[in-house]
Parts: structure tokens; sequence; C-alpha cells
């Protein structure tokens, strides 16, 4: 009986590397449970949606893109909770400190880029977090010209602090769903993570018409 299940396992395999066009055994994972678990009758379903949808409505994409904006500011909403008795404030601070830890001492163009964060708001962010002791501003070792930002001890003990909370938020945020639609969602996420990522840093110096005219020759 395992041989044949063995069997079927690579047929299914040969299915998704023809649909998808990838070898990436994570999204074959989310894949599988997707054509052979429950959720296979929410992906039928799904193949239908758009047609339902009045004509005075968004398309699918405009729907995702709205529910993805909604769970952004449920996100916000809870962090900004979970943080009221912290020295941080929100999310995109918190995701400085990460930054800087992950980055090790970097440069603050180097920490904006890295975190998605527009160089004005950041550096007011930075600013904040200077003033309450969590990070701290060095002179390059090799261009004295260059600020390099780090984290001081109150800095790593803050982060220690904020993902414990950070925990919770994700609890609240996504215990209501299966370990198979979380594998799902999960791989859906690293797709579309990895295509932005590239996407951003090919195009972040570019006009809305020139990404556009990309998007439209399939160069993005």
């Amino acid at each position: 009986m395992k041989y044949k299940q063995i069997s079927q396992l690579i047929q299914h395999f040969e299915q998704f590397e023809t649909e998808m066009q990838t070898e990436s055994m994570h999204e074959f994972a989310a894949w599988l449970v997707q054509k052979t678990g429950k959720s296979r009758h929410f992906g039928e379903e799904m193949e239908n949606f758009e047609t339902q949808i009045p004509e005075n409505k968004w398309t699918m994409n405009g729907q995702i893109g709205a529910l993805l904006g909604r769970m952004g500011r449920f996100a916000r909403f809870y962090t900004k909770k979970a943080f009221e008795n912290l020295a941080i404030h929100s999310a995109e601070e918190f995701g400085l400190l990460m930054g800087i830890k992950e980055l090790g001492k970097p440069s603050k163009s180097e920490l904006m880029a890295m975190t998605l964060t527009e160089m004005t708001t950041g550096v007011e962010m930075l600013r904040r977090l200077c003033k309450a002791g969590l990070v701290e501003e060095m002179t390059d070792e090799k261009d004295k010209r260059t600020k390099r930002i780090c984290l001081t001890a109150e800095g790593n003990k803050m982060i220690w602090l904020a993902l414990q909370n950070m925990a919770q938020v994700g609890n609240m945020s996504f215990d209501m769903l299966s370990t198979s639609e979380k594998t799902s969602l999960l791989a859906i996420l690293s797709k579309l993570n990895g295509t932005h990522t590239q996407m951003y840093r090919q195009n972040k110096e570019k006009n809305w018409e020139e990404i556009t005219q990309n998007l439209e020759k399939n160069e993005i």
C-alpha cells in the first residue's frame, strides 16, 4: 500500500510541476494540501468567484488587495495595544529594531532599504528610538562621513520583550486557521514576498508609468 501512495505522490508532483512551473517543495506542500485536503472545495469555489462579482464591483485582485490592507490595519491595531507599556509604539519601530539586529551596524540607507521605510519617516523614528536609549549612532570606521546605527543593551532587551507580545499578536491573528490553512497561506505570502521584493529593488527609482509599462511587457 505504501508504494501506491509513493506513486500517487510522484504523480501529484508531476502535475504540480507542470501547472506551477516550479520545483519548490514548500510550494508543493501547500499545493498538495489544497489539491487533496478539505480546502479543495474552497479552491474550486474561488475559480468561479470573479465571474460572480457584479460589474460595478472590484475584480478578484482588487478584493485581495483590499482584504490584505484591512488585515494590515487589524495587525497595526493589535500591535499598538501590545506595545502600550513599552518604549516602542508601533510595528514600524519594532521593524527598525529587528532590521538593525539582523544587519548588525547598518547605515541609515541600508536599514531603510531593508525595512521598506521612507527615509524621512525612518529618520524620525530613529530619532525617537535614540532618545529612548534603544539605539545609538556611531561613525563608520572606514568612512568618517557615514553614520551607522546599532542597538544598545536596552534595545536588545526591548526586542526580547516585544517578540513575546508579537507572538501573542500572531496567535490572535491566525489561531483560527487550521494547520493546512496556515501552510497554504505561508506559501502564498512567501511567494508574494519574494516576487515583490525583487520588483521593489528593480523599480524603486522609477515612476508609476515606467513600472506599469514594464509590467505590461512582463519585465517585472
